[in-house]
C-alpha cells in the first residue's frame, strides 16, 4: 500500500466494489485486467467483500507513502489479489492471538456480524433511506439539521442521492460540476460535497486518529462513515471508493447532524420509531390489532408506562414489542468484553418494562380490558445493530434486566418473565412481505424455543416457514406517507425503481 498512488489506489477499490456488485463492465473500464470468469468466481467467493475493501481504504490512509520510482501496478490483477490475501492473513493472525489470550469466540461472532451484516443487508435500498428520513421528520430535528448543515434535509438527501448515482457508474466527480440540469445549485453542491468528503490529507489524519485506538484491525473505526468521499490531490475531483456509503451518510448518517444540544430530539426520535413500526405493521399485517403505549398510575406517586406496542391476534395479546431508537456507539458494538459495552442498561430496561407490564396486567393495574395470552412473547426491537449474533452481549443485556427486576420490580414473579428476543429493525422489515399474523407468531415461537434455531435471526427462521408468497413491496411502499426529506422522489420513480442518470460523462480525473 505504501507504493500506491492515491488516485490509482482509490480507483482500484472503487472497481473492486463494482465487481462485488456485479458491474463487470465498470471493472473492465476502470479496474484490474480480470477475465469475466475470474470476476464471477471472485464475486461468488466474496473475495472482494465491501467490509474488507473499507478496511483496506482505512489502512491505506494510515500508511505513509514511499518515495521513489516504484509504484503499485493497480491494473495488474495480482495487486488486488495480494492486497486481499495479505489483509486476510493479518486479520486471521490477530484473531488467533485474541482467542489464544482467553477471549470467547462467541463474542467474536458478534464482531463479525457488526462488521459484515450491514453491508450484506445493503445501504442503498428504499427502506434504508426512507426509515431515517421518516424518523427524523419532525420540526425540531429538521430545523436543527438545517441550522447545522446550511441545507434542508430534503435538499441534502436529493443532492447526495444524485452524487451517489453518478459515482456508482464513474469513479470521479468534478468539484465544480454544473448540476443545474438536475436543479441543484452551485451553493447546494458545495455544501453537500463539503459535508460528505475530506481532502486526502485530512482523510489521512482522520483515519490515523480513529484507528490509533486499540482493537483488531477489521473492527476499528472507519474514516469513510462520516466522509465517504475523498478529494483527490489538486482539489479538482472527488472519489467515493465505496459509493454505497454515500447512501448511508444521507440516510441514517444525518443522525450525527441532529443529535446533541438542548431539546427533546432523542425522545421525539423514539416516538417516531414507534410510529414507523406501527405504520409497517398496518401496511403489511392489517389483520393484526395494535395497542399503543399508555400511561397509568395505580396509586398517587406511582407513574408507569405500558409496553410500546401490544399485538392482538384472535382476541388476545400475543406479542409485546418495545422499540429502542438509541444509537450504539462503535465502542459498544466492538467492546473487548460484554461487560465493557456501554449503553446496554437502556436496552435492558426495555425487557424489564415488558416483564413489569405483564405483572401489572396480572395484578389488574393496566389493560384490564385486554386478554393476555399465556404463551405471550416479547421482542426488543432496535433501530441500531446492538447485539446481532452476539450471545455474550445478549446475555449481558438480560443480566442487567434481571438486576432491574430485583431493584425496581418486586411485584414481578417468575411467571411474568415472558421470553424476549432482541431483533434489529432491518430483519423485522425483511420478514413482513411474506408474513401473516400466525406465521409471525409461529416464527417467534421457534426462534425463542427451538434449539435448531439458536443464534438465528427471526427473519431467517421465518424464511424457513413463510406464511405466504411475497407481496408486491413497491405498491405497499407507494402507500406509505412520503417524509419531507424524500419529497423529491416521484411515486413513478419509486414504482419503477429508477435512479437519476449519471451527472457527468468523464471517465478519468482531469489532469
Amino acid at each position: 500500500m505504501s507504493l500506491g498512488e492515491p488516485t490509482e489506489f482509490l480507483q482500484l477499490i472503487w472497481s473492486l466494489a463494482a465487481l462485488h456488485n456485479g458491474e463487470f463492465s465498470h471493472v473492465r473500464r476502470f479496474g484490474p485486467n480480470f477475465g469475466v470468469r475470474e470476476m464471477e468466481e471472485a464475486r461468488e467467493r466474496f473475495r472482494f467483500a465491501p467490509w474488507s475493501l473499507e478496511t483496506l481504504v482505512n489502512e491505506y490512509l494510515t500508511t505513509p507513502r514511499k518515495s521513489g520510482p516504484r509504484r503499485l501496478h493497480v491494473k495488474n490483477r495480482d495487486a488486488a489479489n495480494a492486497l486481499i490475501s495479505q489483509l486476510v492473513q493479518c486479520e486471521n493472525a490477530e484473531e488467533g492471538l485474541w482467542l489464544r489470550s482467553g477471549n470467547n469466540i462467541l463474542h467474536l461472532m458478534g464482531h463479525l456480524a457488526q462488521r459484515q451484516f450491514p453491508w450484506q443487508r445493503g445501504f442503498g435500498h428504499f427502506l434504508q433511506l426512507y426509515r431515517p428520513l421518516f424518523i427524523f421528520d419532525f420540526p425540531e430535528a429538521l430545523s436543527r439539521f438545517e441550522a447545522n448543515v446550511g441545507l434542508s434535509v430534503e435538499r441534502f438527501a436529493f443532492c447526495g442521492f444524485a452524487l451517489r448515482a453518478h459515482l456508482l457508474t464513474f469513479p470521479f466527480a468534478s468539484m465544480t460540476i454544473n448540476l443545474s440540469s438536475v436543479s441543484i445549485t452551485d451553493e447546494e453542491r458545495d455544501i453537500v460535497f463539503k459535508k460528505v468528503s475530506l481532502p486526502l490529507l485530512q482523510a489521512r489524519r482522520q483515519a490515523s486518529l480513529l484507528r490509533s485506538e486499540p482493537g483488531l484491525t477489521g473492527y476499528k473505526k472507519s474514516a469513510l462513515r462520516l466522509s465517504p468521499c475523498i478529494v483527490l490531490p489538486g482539489g479538482r475531483e472527488l472519489i467515493a471508493p465505496l459509493p454505497d456509503l454515500i447512501a448511508l451518510r444521507i440516510g441514517s448518517g444525518i443522525y450525527y447532524d441532529i443529535v446533541g444540544g438542548p431539546g427533546a430530539v432523542n425522545e421525539r426520535m423514539g416516538k417516531r420509531f414507534e410510529d414507523y413500526v406501527v405504520m409497517l405493521l398496518e401496511a403489511f399485517l392489517a389483520q393484526i390489532g395494535i395497542v399503543r403505549e399508555n400511561a397509568y398510575a395505580p396509586k398517587k406517586g406511582k407513574n408507569y408506562r405500558s409496553s410500546d406496542l401490544a399485538l392482538v391476534a384472535e382476541g388476545a395479546v400475543t406479542l409485546l414489542i418495545e422499540c429502542k431508537a438509541k444509537r450504539a456507539s462503535h465502542a459498544s458494538k466492538f467492546a473487548e468484553s460484554a461487560s465493557e459495552a456501554e449503553g446496554l442498561t437502556d436496552l435492558a430496561y426495555g425487557i424489564f418494562q415488558m416483564w413489569r407490564h405483564v405483572a401489572h396486567h396480572r395484578l389488574g393495574l393496566v389493560d384490564a380490558d385486554l386478554n393476555f395470552s399465556p404463551a405471550m412473547k416479547g421482542i426488543l426491537l432496535t433501530l441500531d445493530t446492538w447485539a446481532d449474533m452476539s450471545s455474550t452481549l445478549q446475555a449481558e443485556i438480560f443480566r442487567l434486566a434481571h438486576d432491574l427486576r430485583h431493584a425496581k420490580g418486586p411485584e414481578i414473579i417468575d411467571d411474568d418473565l415472558i421470553p424476549v428476543g432482541i431483533l434489529h429493525i432491518d430483519d423485522f422489515e425483511g420478514l413482513l412481505p411474506t408474513a401473516t399474523p400466525q406465521s409471525l407468531l409461529d416464527a417467534v415461537e421457534r426462534w425463542l424455543h427451538d434449539k435448531r434455531y439458536k443464534g438465528w435471526s427471526l427473519r431467517s427462521v421465518h424464511d424457513e416457514h413463510p406464511g405466504r408468497a411475497p407481496i408486491n413491496e413497491r405498491s405497499t411502499f407507494d402507500r406509505l406517507p412520503m417524509p419531507s426529506g424524500l419529497r423529491w422522489m416521484a411515486r413513478e420513480e419509486l414504482r419503477a425503481g429508477i435512479s437519476p442518470a449519471p451527472l457527468l460523462a468523464s471517465d478519468t480525473p482531469a489532469s
